[in-house]
């Protein structure tokens, strides 16, 4: 065995877009598998490891139970916790995501890095993770040049097998595939050539048929950024079942490009607040009763203007929303959900990356789109925010448990 080694504080620039213990367990494990903590290394105590790497004791012990689990450590009562064998050839795979995890409205793209990173580990595979990669693309951004620096050096230091990326960055940066066999998988949308996606055709004809079967008739859509080229597909999907079931689409409100210096949601609720007023002043026979919005972040926008005008929810409106496991946006207000399979996606994606990497007879089954499930959220009408207060309290601190998901 050998000596205790001493810590260094972990960089402020590494900490950005992950949980503290998730920052821990990664900083490790790239000393480990660098070879800078070899097979044997003993670890210092989890208080001096906390002081040393200038972190909470507890971000120390979750991380150092995860590798564990992993293997990469093990723990001895009395003695310590020691650095285990690896092969030497350990099948580092680099999840490649362009969104800063830490931001909360990418608890998507968190959930769903996960999500990969446990499949990934299920089935043998070193999932090393970085995310806010779209920042090398900024001009403007002071750490795109280093994160640039570091995805570099760890492409060369760990020569990953493959790729699985949230964004076509191995086509924005040709180093990452350049004269190597490395294998890439992407949960992009199929129509933009990705390997793994929701299915946006599918989700627009439910909807429709969901609501026509809950008795609507006549409903808003909600769309964000709507000028990206494969929407068009959805929309006609849309049009399409909307004429053949017989509901009737009163508006088409578009969030996004014309409003690029405002948040969609901020924009969302101020649009939605004043549509709601005009609601109120038409009869009844001439109000839309439901309302669709295929992003669950709009729907949270949504919900609190629905309880803030005091509307009876399903009542007067339906909404219906794209919603994703184990997260839920809309307050509690009874809403019809269809949900994003996010753990067939991350199945699905390494399924298709062990297939071009020799690791399975199967073929490969890409492109794969997944449908959704109808689900009802919610079992009661609501009518207005019971706390004056919850609004106001929501939009200021949305869901601050969404960071740890």
């Amino acid at each position: 065995m050998s000596a205790a080694v001493t810590l260094q504080p972990i960089p402020k620039g590494e900490r950005a877009g992950r949980r503290r213990d998730e920052v821990v367990e990664q900083y490790l494990l790239t000393k480990i598998l660098s070879g800078a903590m070899p097979p044997g290394t003993k670890f210092p105590s989890t208080a001096e490891m906390a002081t040393q790497m200038k972190v909470n004791i507890n971000s120390v012990q979750k991380a150092l139970m995860r590798l564990s689990a992993r293997g990469f450590l093990t723990r001895k009562t009395n003695l310590g916790t020691f650095v285990n064998e690896r092969d030497a050839s350990p099948l580092n795979v680099f999840l490649l995501i362009g969104p800063c995890l830490r931001e909360e409205t990418c608890h998507f793209d968190r959930r769903l890095s996960k999500l990969i990173e446990g499949e990934l580990f299920s089935r043998g595979y070193n999932p090393i993770i970085y995310d806010g990669l779209d920042q090398i693309f900024d001009r403007n951004s002071r750490i795109g040049p280093r994160l640039a620096r570091q995805l570099m050096g760890d492409l060369a230091h760990f020569d990953p097998r493959a790729l699985v990326e949230q964004e076509f960055l191995s086509l924005r940066i040709p180093e990452l595939t350049q004269g190597s066999r490395r294998q890439v998988v992407s949960s992009r949308p199929v129509a933009q050539g990705g390997d793994v996606s929701f299915d946006g055709v599918d989700f627009h004809r439910q909807a429709v048929q969901a609501l026509v079967e809950r008795g609507r008739r006549n409903v808003i859509m909600v769309l964000k950024n709507p000028t990206v080229s494969y929407d068009s597909l959805y929309l006609q999907a849309f049009w399409e079942t909307a004429r053949e079931c017989g509901l009737n689409v009163v508006k088409m409100l578009h969030i996004g490009d014309d409003h690029d210096e405002e948040a969609p949601e901020d924009v969302l609720g101020q649009t939605l607040t004043q549509e709601l007023k005009e609601w109120k002043r038409l009869p009844p026979r001439k109000r839309w009763d439901s309302m669709i919005i295929g992003d669950d972040i709009l729907m949270r926008a949504a919900a609190l203007c629905l309880l803030r005008e005091g509307i009876s929810v399903p009542d007067d409106i339906m909404p219906l929303s794209l919603v994703n496991e184990e997260i839920d946006l809309a307050y509690g207000i009874p809403i019809v959900g269809i949900e994003v399979p996010l753990s067939q996606m991350a199945s699905a994606l390494i399924d298709i990356l062990e297939v071009r990497m020799g690791r399975s007879s199967a073929p490969d089954p890409s492109p794969v789109e997944l449908r959704g499930r109808v689900v009802d959220l919610g079992t009661s009408a609501v009518r207005g925010a019971p706390d004056p207060s919850f609004a106001a309290k929501s939009l200021e601190s949305p869901v601050s448990s969404l960071s740890t998901t």
